[in-house]
């Protein structure tokens, strides 16, 4: 082979369209949960700082709460989750 016909052929693989590599199974996996993530994460905060705040108020107020008070928070609490 002439030396034409070896750079001939690296040419055409140089010119060829550059497409982007298919991710692999991990990368789309890595991806799922991701966008998983960024969906779930406003309810996350949400539901932890209302926690906060209800352990807060009923441990402030734990002297003066009664039972009942105490159930109707918390029930609605655990009807919101």
């Amino acid at each position: 082979m002439s030396r034409s016909a070896i750079s001939g052929d690296a040419t055409e693989h140089t010119n060829a369209p550059s497409r982007p590599a298919p991710l692999g199974h991990s990368e789309r996996l890595r991806t799922t949960l991701l966008a998983q993530v960024q969906r779930q994460l406003p309810r996350f905060l949400i539901i932890t700082s209302l926690s906060v705040l209800l352990a807060v108020w009923i441990l402030w107020d734990w002297p003066y709460a009664s039972n009942k008070v105490i159930a109707l928070w918390g029930g609605s609490f655990i009807g919101f989750l």
